[in-house]
C-alpha cells in the first residue's frame, strides 16, 4: 500500500484488479462506495494492489427467509416425517414447533444478513411468512432488520402466505395488510396441494399483485402434470395481467417431473414471461427428490393433532369481515406459439 497525501481525488485505488471478462483495471473508492473503474486511474490517498484478484459485483440471493432461518441460533438437527414422499405441510408442521422456541425474529434474520453480506451478498430476496397465528410479526422484525442494513444490503420482501391463502381465513386480510405496511412482492404458494383451489388463489394473488403495483413471487412444490398445469396458468394470467417480467415461480419441482418433450410443450410460453428460481429434479420412480439430498432427507414432518401444517385455529387480527375480494381480470389471450422440439 502506497499513501498519496489530502489532494488525492480517491480516498483508496485498488490497482490490478481482474473483471469478469479479463481485463485489469484500477477501481477508484471514495466515502466507501466505488467511484470510478479504468485501466488507470489518478492515485488516492491510499494506493493497494490486489494481484490480479477477481473482482465481481455483489452477489443476489434471490430465495430466502430471513424469518425463519436458525443463523446464529442453537444449531437443530434434521427430523426426518413420517411421510413416505415429500409433504409440504408436514415441513410446516415441524418447522413450525422448532421455531416456536427459537431465537426471536429479527436476531436470526440480522444473523443471516451479516453472513451473507460477509459473503459478498448486496442484493436478497426474502420470503416471510404471513398467517393469522404470527399475523405480521414477523414482517415487521423483518422490515426493521433491512432499515438496519440498507447501506450494506437491498432486501425486497415477499409477503408469503405458508399456511395457505385462501383456505385459512383471515390470511387475504392479512396479505394485503402486509403490502400496505412493506413488503414488495405477492407470494403464494401450491394453489393445488395447499389451498386445493387454483383459480382462487391465482385470483387473489394477482388481484393483490395489481392492487399494489407489485410482483409475484410463487412457491410451486406440486407435481407433475398438476404442476406443469399451474406454470401454464401462471404464465397466461402473467401475459393477461401485462406482468411479464414481474413475476416469479420459485422450485417448479413439476419440470424435472415430466419427459423433457413434456416439460418444453409449454416452455416457450413460459420462458418469455415469467422467471425461474431453483428448479429441482425428481425422480419419479421414488417420488423423491433429488437434489443431493437422500429420500429420508428430503421430507419433514411431526406428530401434530390437527392435519400437520394446517391453517390454524386462531382469531385472525385482522377482521375476516374486511376481508378484501380481489379477482384478476379475465383472461385475453393470444394464440399460442408452437411448444420448443
Amino acid at each position: 500500500m502506497t499513501n498519496a497525501g489530502a489532494g488525492a481525488l480517491f480516498d483508496t485505488v485498488l490497482t490490478d484488479a481482474l473483471l469478469a471478462d479479463g481485463s485489469r483495471v484500477s477501481i477508484g473508492i471514495t466515502a466507501g462506495r466505488i467511484a470510478a473503474i479504468d485501466a488507470v486511474l489518478p492515485a488516492g490517498r491510499e494506493q493497494l494492489s490486489v494481484g490480479g484478484s477477481l473482482v465481481l459485483p455483489g452477489l443476489v440471493d434471490a430465495h430466502v427467509h430471513l424469518d425463519k432461518s436458525l443463523i446464529g441460533d442453537a444449531w437443530q438437527p434434521h427430523r426426518a416425517g413420517r411421510s413416505a414422499t415429500f409433504s409440504v405441510m408436514e415441513r410446516v408442521a415441524i418447522e413450525a414447533e422448532i421455531l416456536g422456541r427459537a431465537a426471536p425474529v429479527e436476531q436470526r434474520a440480522a444473523s443471516l444478513v451479516e453472513l451473507a453480506i460477509a459473503h459478498g451478498t448486496t442484493h436478497l430476496r426474502s420470503h416471510v411468512d404471513i398467517d393469522p397465528v404470527t399475523a405480521l410479526k414477523s414482517l415487521h422484525a423483518v422490515l426493521t432488520v433491512r432499515e438496519r442494513y440498507k447501506d450494506a444490503v437491498s432486501i425486497q420482501i415477499v409477503a408469503f402466505p405458508q399456511r395457505g391463502l385462501t383456505s385459512c381465513p383471515g390470511t387475504l386480510a392479512l396479505m394485503d395488510a402486509a403490502m400496505r405496511e412493506g413488503a414488495d412482492l405477492v407470494g403464494g404458494l401450491d394453489p393445488s396441494g395447499v389451498d386445493h383451489d387454483v383459480d382462487g388463489q391465482l385470483d387473489a394473488v394477482f388481484g393483490l399483485a395489481q392492487r399494489h403495483d407489485a410482483g409475484i413471487d410463487i412457491h410451486l412444490h406440486d407435481p407433475a402434470a398438476e404442476g406443469l398445469a399451474e406454470l401454464d396458468e401462471i404464465a397466461r394470467r402473467t401475459q393477461s395481467a401485462g406482468m411479464a417480467g414481474r413475476v416469479n415461480v420459485s422450485h417448479a419441482y413439476a419440470l424435472g417431473m415430466v419427459p423433457k418433450a413434456a416439460a418444453n410443450a409449454p416452455a416457450e410460453l413460459i420462458a418469455s414471461l415469467v422467471s425461474l428460481i431453483s428448479a429441482e429434479s425428481w425422480s419419479p420412480s421414488s417420488s423423491s427428490r433429488c437434489s443431493g439430498k437422500s429420500a429420508a432427507t428430503s421430507v419433514a414432518a411431526g406428530p401434530a393433532s390437527a392435519p400437520p401444517g394446517r391453517c390454524p385455529a386462531a382469531t385472525p387480527p385482522v377482521s375476516e369481515r374486511s376481508e378484501p375480494k380481489l379477482v384478476s381480470p379475465p383472461l385475453r389471450l393470444t394464440s399460442r406459439k408452437p411448444g420448443l422440439s
